[in-house]
């Protein structure tokens, strides 16, 4: 029996999310899954054109804003590691908005 080595499980997802670094415009990505550690993310465009550094935004009951490292990069994927615990993020703008556009209000400081 092939034993597991990995600390935390993983949860499967396929809900959007988006991606936000500095310098560049808020991008969707498919969440592939999810673990305390880290995700897995199908990304929408090449993943060499993300920095090393970005911050991902999360709905699932609330939005949750994960400070991340790019862990690999393969073709259309990429994985990444929290830099810590995530912040939950409130809606300042009503609870029609979509996840990109909530992303977006957000400033993206240097400090990713």
């Amino acid at each position: 029996m092939k034993e597991s080595r990995r600390r935390w499980r993983r949860k499967q997802s396929g809900a959007l999310c988006v991606v936000r670094f500095q310098g560049g415009t808020p991008l969707e990505c498919r969440l592939v899954n999810i673990s305390n550690s880290g995700a897995r993310l199908h990304c929408f465009i090449d993943p060499r054109t993300l920095p090393e550094r970005i911050k991902l935004f999360v709905r699932d009951r609330q939005v949750k804003l994960y400070r991340c490292s790019v862990a690999w990069r393969a073709d259309r994927e990429i994985g990444v590691q929290f830099l810590g615990p995530p912040k939950r993020i409130q809606s300042s703008s009503g609870t029609h908005a979509t996840l990109l556009n909530e992303a977006t209000a957000i400033q993206v400081t240097s400090s990713v």
